[in-house]
């Protein structure tokens, strides 16, 4: 447990670089599926051009990489809300025994809320990228994959 004002401090500050990456790591994953969109619809394009030139290859991973990505990101899913609802009911259950104390709430409650908080935040960003991981890494194998076909 955190003791001090400045592990608080350092802890918060922790939680939000948690929030800034996954933010950054969504940024990459968006650019990449945009690239990947393109590339196939132009494929897709291609092969309604012409049936007997298209890439099928390609085209046929479409349906079964993305049921799997999206299988594996629910399952995290599932796992990541009931970490977020308890992590929740936790803070509340604090937050009201101190309400309904009767008492003011002190200096070592309020640190005890705040770390409690902070780190509810970073389990939660953590959560979304364990969400995420299965389609990020799709789109980015992908993207990467498709990138060097055209070099």
């Amino acid at each position: 447990p955190v003791k001090n004002a400045f592990g608080i401090w350092a802890d918060m500050l922790s939680s939000w670089s948690a929030v800034a990456q996954s933010t950054q790591r969504m940024g990459t994953m968006a650019t990449d599926s945009a690239y990947v969109v393109d590339h196939r619809t132009k494929l897709m394009a291609d092969a309604l051009r012409n049936p007997m030139t298209g890439d099928y290859a390609e085209l046929s991973m479409m349906v079964p990489e993305k049921v799997t990505a999206f299988s594996q990101a629910g399952i995290a899913g599932w796992s990541a809300m009931t970490a977020m609802q308890s992590d929740s009911f936790a803070i509340w259950q604090r937050m009201m025994t101190m309400a309904l104390s009767g008492k003011p709430m002190t200096a070592a409650q309020g640190r005890a809320l705040a770390v409690q908080s902070s780190r509810a935040i970073k389990r939660a960003s953590t959560a979304s990228d364990r969400i995420m991981a299965p389609v990020q890494s799709g789109a980015n194998a992908n993207a990467k994959r498709l990138r060097s076909k055209k070099a």
